[in-house]
């Protein structure tokens, strides 16, 4: 289904039972997942009629159990799932969780949402994942929003904000920032704040906004690569203080050492690393192969594995624990750069 057809059927409250929504604009995807939990409970929100679940609470008997059992003091229950990851699935249980919905009941609604987990249409699980809901769903993929649309949704946010911005101000914020939504809304909320204290906005905004949010951030990266640990805590600081976050500073450190992995897997099989632009998205990122590979002859396979075991150890207390986020990156990179020093 197209989003404007999507967005056609909200309006007409053409409400499908089973909904796989995915793609490149993780913004809409979470606002496409609000806007259909709106439409089927309204503003009466309450435990037993509407659930969400995530990788860390995914269970089949909860979620069949919530299914089958009735509405209460309501005509309909939501349920949204948000994340599903095909490693987390045996066979069985896959089998298991397309049964359940397979056939629901007309007053459930299950929506599942990939607002960070991405699809790979090149894997035969997630093809099957794909073909299933297009079979008993409805699939609606989020595409990138052009110039265009971007300076729309900047001019309609900004109006029910009741903040001035003229055109001039937000082509230099496009400018400025990397052009995916969940980026500029980011940055227009730092705008809003700024703006409501009377100072010029334009002249300023350099000083506001991130320039490009990786960029700041694959800086850190490139102190990890020169093995300089004091640089890499520095870095860290920067970004801690310019108010990025935590859980997406973890996941261009992840990103890297993922890159590490494959090329190093590469290397143990004898297969030149530009095949991985073959299985992967590096398309016009082959830099990342080149740097990746000059990094990984510097450690073994086991510590390789080992980084990135920590890195999701890490991951896990940062969605999990009240512990302080700056202290579990900081252990991360310290562990990182330790695992390092061993294999040297």
């Amino acid at each position: 289904m197209t989003e404007n057809a999507f967005l056609n059927d909200l309006r007409a409250n053409k409400i499908s039972r089973l909904y796989f929504i995915f793609g490149d604009e993780k913004y809409l995807i979470e606002e496409y997942a609000k806007k259909l939990e709106k439409s089927v409970l309204g503003t009466d929100v309450n435990s037993f009629n509407y659930k969400k679940l995530d990788e860390f609470t995914f269970d089949l008997a909860d979620i069949a159990s919530f299914i089958e059992s009735l509405p209460f003091c309501s005509k309909k229950k939501f349920l949204k799932i948000i994340d599903l990851k095909l490693d987390f699935f045996s066979k069985s249980d896959l089998k298991k969780f397309n049964d359940i919905l397979k056939n629901l009941p007309d007053y459930v609604t299950v929506v599942v949402a990939q607002m960070s987990e991405d699809v790979n249409l090149k894997s035969s699980g997630w093809v099957g994942i794909y073909k299933f809901f297009q079979k008993y769903g409805v699939v609606l993929k989020t595409t990138r929003l052009s110039r265009y649309n971007l300076e729309l949704a900047i001019e309609k946010w900004a109006k029910k904000e009741y903040v001035n911005l003229d055109y001039k101000t937000i082509k230099k914020l496009l400018d400025l920032c990397p052009n995916d939504l969940m980026n500029i809304r980011s940055e227009f909320n730092k705008i809003l704040a700024y703006s409501r204290k009377g100072r010029n906005l334009y002249e300023n905004l350099e000083k506001i906004v991130f320039h490009t949010r990786e960029a700041n951030v694959f800086d850190l990266n490139k102190a990890i690569v020169n093995n300089d640990l004091e640089s890499t805590l520095k870095k860290l600081d920067i970004l801690l203080l310019k108010k990025e976050e935590p859980v997406f500073i973890l996941n261009i450190i992840s990103s890297f050492f993922l890159d590490v992995y494959r090329v190093k897997l590469s290397g143990i099989y004898n297969k030149p690393i530009h095949d991985l632009a073959n299985f992967f998205d590096y398309k016009n990122k082959e830099f990342r192969l080149k740097i990746a590979k000059n990094y990984s002859e510097r450690m073994s396979f086991k510590d390789i594995k080992d980084v990135i075991r920590f890195t999701i150890k890490t991951d896990l207390m940062l969605k999990t624990t009240n512990l302080e986020k700056r202290i579990l990156l900081e252990e991360l990179i310290v562990r990182i750069f330790s695992i390092r020093k061993n294999t040297n």
